[in-house]
């Protein structure tokens, strides 16, 4: 195995000792198949149509549902496919809501953005109904949402507070450091 899957394999496993590793993406570009859309796993003998609720939310979320074709989506696990992040992550670590989700810049062949190459507005967009998506699957209570949103902007905001401290405690040395040696020179 190669050290790098062997070590992202084992950062998971060490996540899902201390949390409750629920989901999985894989984000990838294509340049073939227009739209975005997802692979998921599933299983032909024990189908699980759970796995396809979390594509669905994203195709019909207020900003994916400009970009994300749900008919494009596939949960089977082709021939060859084994050893894509995915399927090793929903078969060996067994997290069944694992994807790889695609997009690209040939654009939409529907909606408002038919026949419209996208760019890096559209691709941020498109992960911004990632996480909206996840949000609205994991927390669908609109309180718990903004609760959450609260302590995120609380601590997005001390985080900010904390930067300009320690860039003005860096001015601060810079300035006098420079003042000293001025002062060594006179």
């Amino acid at each position: 195995e190669h050290p790098t899957i062997w070590n992202w394999k084992s950062q998971i496993r060490d996540l899902k000792n201390t949390y409750d590793v629920v989901m999985f993406v894989d984000l990838h570009g294509h340049s073939r198949k227009m739209n975005t859309f997802m692979y998921g796993c599933d299983d032909k003998r024990k189908p699980k149509p759970t796995v396809r609720v979390f594509p669905k939310l994203l195709s019909w979320n207020q900003y994916g549902r400009k970009y994300v074709s749900f008919a494009d989506c596939n949960f089977q696990v082709k021939k060859g496919r084994d050893g894509t992040g995915r399927v090793v992550v929903s078969k060996e670590l067994g997290i069944q809501n694992a994807y790889t989700m695609e997009a690209t810049f040939c654009g939409a062949d529907f909606g408002p953005l038919k026949d419209v190459h996208f760019n890096t507005s559209h691709l941020a967009e498109s992960g911004r109904a990632l996480i909206d998506t996840l949000l609205d699957y994991y927390m669908p209570n609109p309180m718990q949402r903004e609760k959450a949103a609260n302590l995120l902007k609380q601590a997005s905001e001390r985080k900010a507070a904390r930067d300009r401290s320690e860039r003005m405690a860096a001015a601060r040395a810079a300035m006098q450091q420079v003042r000293a040696e001025q002062g060594s020179f006179l």
